[in-house]
């Protein structure tokens, strides 16, 4: 009698203890941290407290039994610490693969419970969510997302056939939308993830016209007017994609009117910086770098406040990336380079766990392919080439990735750029050998459904490869003239009048000759003339001279005022760029 009264005994205190022990777990991540989680600075705090919490959590999970109330508990605290520890939307840990694993263990209970009772649609919305959740870690860290997000999607338009106007169907169906757009922009299948962005934006507007005012549902749809806009101005539609960028501006800016939610504000800050990338593509640089100026302002208190937040970090590296390299293309190049190497110093101090995230890794390449652009401009070729070579380094990794075939596009658009440069530096066949890979690596991605971006890094790469044929022309000869004097003769050539040529003296290298054009129509007055230089020895390569005039880096000529094609990087004088020559068609 005596044993089974102490063993009733121990029974009620390891009860009381396991009790304890969960409402431990819940309070520390239901209520503390959430007291705390949009304020600046309190990232040092939540690790202290996530941490805590996990330990508590999976003691809890080895003793979870059949205990389904418990089970549901237990999936929806590893689905808030998936959250905390790494999600790339929210102002997360930056711990990825952390953040994999609590996914994981979320959605396995989740479907355990799921199984248990079918006709229970809360049950099969968190067995849907735990897929899509499960999708979007692996996404970032080179998991077979697709998957996942397949069954989320079969399990909740199964869902919405059988309770179609239950709101939180509507709800998980639509990011179910926007999970698999964002998969579908990364395989390089632009245009049909726009299709689902804009399901998805549909649906949102829909819940927040019944719901006016609620701030979860405002949130939801300035977030895909800002992922839309973005789409949309890849395509060319900059005056649709301002709008919407505006819309969601506005939207943000009543939801910042609690200047205490971080999170709000690190969104409005990203519309901001998409606004910028907008007028960057239509060539309005002056605009660009003002809006960027604006996004920086928000995101660097922010940064300052809570320095190990991995997400704030890389949001500041990307703004002193943008406005640097737009600071360069400007002409203000040092300046550019300044910025951008303050940047890169942030990047290069992310602890190695976050830094292997997808995200991480493409900011990190992308802050590459800037340098090596404000390099080139400054002069430094053999800089940007080496810059160059460490982006291809780090997409390429990204292009080993099921989730990420886009990578091989950012693979060609850098392909291209380092053939500019070796153009640039006499060393025709391997510029040669880079265009004709990048157009190996573009060309699967121009298609109806492809990257709106791969056509003109076809196009470019084509390009490139008439500069060269006209860099190998330059070095031989023709009676009375060579054959690159006679294409840009056959350029200057008007209605009043045929050029004349005359043999002089490089005004850059002495050694080298120059070929002069001396054009009698009104449209190039002779205080305009400029010589092409040509070598005195035929094996030896064009002077910079000739290099200068033939590859001519810039947004706009000053002259027509024709801009090239968005992702376009040069001008050419022989392949649909401006007609007249350099100096007139220069980085103005």
């Amino acid at each position: 009698m005596r044993e089974a009264r102490i063993a009733e005994a121990q029974r009620a205190r390891a009860e009381r203890r396991f009790a304890d022990v969960r409402k431990l777990a819940n309070s520390l991540i239901f209520e503390l941290h959430d007291s705390i989680q949009n304020l600046a600075g309190s990232t040092p705090a939540r690790k202290l407290l996530v941490d805590r919490a996990a330990e508590y959590l999976d003691s809890l999970f080895k003793e979870a039994g059949n205990d389904t109330s418990l089970k549901r508990e237990l999936a929806e605290a590893y689905r808030r610490l998936a959250i905390i520890q790494g999600d790339q939307f929210s102002a997360s840990l930056g711990d990825p693969k952390a953040t994999l694993a609590s996914a994981q263990k979320a959605a396995a209970l989740w479907t355990e419970v799921a199984g248990v009772d079918p006709s229970n649609v809360e049950d099969q919305l968190n067995m849907a969510y735990g897929d899509r959740l499960v999708g979007n870690m692996s996404a970032n860290v080179g998991g077979d997302a697709a998957a996942h997000l397949s069954k989320a999607i079969a399990i909740s338009e199964g869902l919405q056939k059988k309770w179609p106007d239950y709101p939180r169907v509507k709800r998980e169906l639509s990011r179910e939308y926007g999970s698999l757009a964002t998969l579908l922009d990364n395989a390089g299948q632009t245009r049909a993830a726009l299709g689902y962005l804009e399901i998805a934006y549909a649906i949102h507007s829909a819940i927040l016209k019944s719901k006016a005012g609620d701030r979860g549902a405002l949130r939801s749809v300035a977030v895909l007017e800002t992922e839309i806009c973005g789409n949309l101005a890849r395509f060319g539609r900059w005056s649709e994609a301002l709008r919407l960028n505006r819309e969601s501006l506005r939207k943000f800016e009543a939801l910042t009117a609690d200047q205490t939610d971080a999170a709000v504000r690190r969104e409005m800050a990203f519309v901001l910086f998409e606004q910028g990338e907008i007028r960057s593509m239509q060539g309005d640089l002056a605009a660009a770098l003002r809006t960027y100026r604006q996004g920086y302002t928000m995101v660097a208190p922010l940064a300052a406040a809570d320095p190990q937040n991995a997400l704030l970090q890389g949001d500041l590296a990307g703004a002193y990336m943008a406005i640097g390299s737009t600071l360069a293309r400007t002409g203000r190049v040092a300046e550019g380079l300044k910025l951008l190497e303050r940047g890169g110093d942030i990047i290069r101090r992310l602890p190695a766990r976050e830094s292997s995230s997808s995200d991480f890794r493409s900011g990190a390449a992308l802050h590459h392919v800037a340098m090596g652009e404000a390099l080139a401009r400054k002069g430094d070729l053999v800089g940007a080439l080496r810059s160059y070579g460490e982006s291809l380094k780090i997409f390429g990794s990204l292009a080993s990735q099921p989730a990420d075939r886009k990578a091989f596009l950012h693979v060609a658009a850098v392909h291209v750029q380092e053939g500019s440069v070796l153009a640039r530096l006499g060393r025709i066949e391997p510029a040669r050998a880079v265009y004709e890979q990048a157009i190996s690596l573009a060309r699967p991605f121009a298609s109806e459904q492809g990257d709106p971006q791969a056509p003109y890094t076809l196009a470019d790469a084509y390009s490139g490869l008439g500069n060269l044929c006209m860099l190998e022309a330059s070095s031989r000869k023709l009676p009375g003239t060579d054959l690159a004097h006679a294409a840009r003769a056959r350029l200057l050539r008007g209605k009043s009048g045929k050029p004349e040529a005359h043999r002089t003296r490089c005004r850059v290298e002495p050694r080298r000759i120059c070929v002069r054009e001396c054009a009698r129509s009104s449209a190039f007055p002779r205080s305009l003339q400029r010589g092409v230089g040509q070598p005195a020895d035929e094996q030896s390569g064009p002077c910079e001279e000739f290099l200068n005039q033939l590859i001519v880096f810039g947004e706009r000529c000053r002259v027509c005022r024709r801009r090239p094609n968005y992702g376009q990087s040069f001008c050419s004088l022989a392949m649909g760029g401006c007609r007249y020559p350099r100096p007139l068609c220069q980085d103005q």
